[in-house]
Order: C-alpha cells, then sequence, then structure tokens
C-alpha cells in the first residue's frame, strides 16, 4: 500500500501546489473558472480515494489484480493532477489556453479512473457482505452505478470541443462530487 499512498501523495500534493503558486502568482495569471473547477474536483476525488484506502486497509483477500487496478486508477488521478493546471512557468498563466492544449489528456486520465472503478469496486465490494437477496445485489448495483454519473460527465467534456460545451458537463461533474461527499457525511451522521 505503500505504492499507493505515494502516488496519492504526490497527486495531493501536485495540486495544491500549483494551485498555491497560481494564486501566489494571481497578477500574471488569466484564470478561467473551467479548470480550476475541474482541478478541484479532481483533489476531491483524490482525497476520497485516501478515504477508501482508510476504509479498505484491513481488507485481506487481497489479489495481484486488484492492486493492479487501485495502481491503474491513482495513476489516473496523478496524472490528472499533474495535467490540469499549468506549472507556473512564464508564458504558461494562461488556465484556459493551457485547458485546451492539456485537459483532453488530464480528463482522459481522469475518465480511466472512473471506468476501472467500476471493476475494482465489484472486486471489492463482491466480498463485503452487505445486503442479502434480491434479484441484482445492492453491492453490484452500487459499484457501477456510482462511477457512472463521473464516466457519463468526463465523457461528455472529452467529447465537447469547445469551452460553452465543456460548461455543463464541468458544473455536473461538480455537483456530482458535491452530492457524493454529502452523502457519505450524512452516512456518517
Amino acid at each position: 500500500m505503500v505504492t499507493l499512498s505515494i502516488l496519492i501523495g504526490l497527486a495531493i500534493g501536485t495540486l495544491v501546489t500549483r494551485g498555491v503558486t497560481l494564486l501566489g502568482e494571481r497578477d500574471e495569471v488569466e484564470f478561467h473558472w473551467l479548470p480550476v473547477t475541474w482541478a478541484v474536483c479532481i483533489l476531491a476525488w483524490t482525497v476520497h480515494f485516501t478515504y477508501i484506502g482508510w476504509q479498505i486497509n484491513d481488507f485481506t483477500e487481497w489479489r495481484y489484480s486488484m492492486f493492479l487496478l487501485l495502481l491503474a486508477i491513482l495513476v489516473g488521478l496523478y496524472g490528472a493532477s499533474e495535467l490540469i493546471l499549468p506549472n507556473g512557468e512564464p508564458g504558461h498563466r494562461n488556465l484556459l489556453a493551457h485547458f485546451e492544449r492539456q485537459g483532453t489528456v488530464a480528463l482522459a486520465l481522469l475518465l480511466l479512473g472512473f471506468v476501472l472503478a467500476i471493476p475494482m469496486n465489484i472486486l471489492i465490494l463482491d466480498r463485503i457482505p452487505l445486503y442479502e437477496g434480491g434479484p441484482i445485489e445492492p453491492q453490484t448495483a452500487a459499484s457501477i452505478g456510482v462511477p457512472m454519473p463521473g464516466i457519463i460527465c468526463i465523457g461528455w467534456s472529452l467529447w465537447a470541443r469547445s469551452v460553452r460545451a465543456r460548461t455543463l458537463p464541468a458544473i455536473l461533474f461538480a455537483a456530482y462530487t458535491v452530492f457524493v461527499y454529502a452523502s457519505i457525511l450524512i452516512d456518517e451522521g
């Protein structure tokens, strides 16, 4: 799990460092809400993945395939973290221009993580008895259903080529992210 923790730390560190650097140089940066929204969502999902890691830390039935899936998901999150915001070098301070150059790759890596979350969820949740009976096991439905809105929003944003067409999927993905966090907080309360 050390490798996975390192990737999570790198992803969070990259996003926080780039965000703080851009804020510190705000007079020279051309901000745009679209890449900032995606960056905040990527950060939120990386933090969420940290929480998931704590939840499955005591899981005893690990397989190598599960580790590889987790690794691929985290590589996707780290890659998205690395590419979504410019690194603050002179000449690379226009967030929208950077997003138009690198955003597609960043979102494709994020999409990879969400798509791979489905088999990962099935592998883990099928081993944790949450509910019994019914035509479809609730854990299998949750495994497929929870990542699906994210997959749709990210895919839609990848398909859309103009900034204007990418507006609605970004807003919906941000709302979906808030909804997932709220549902976790409500379940814990």
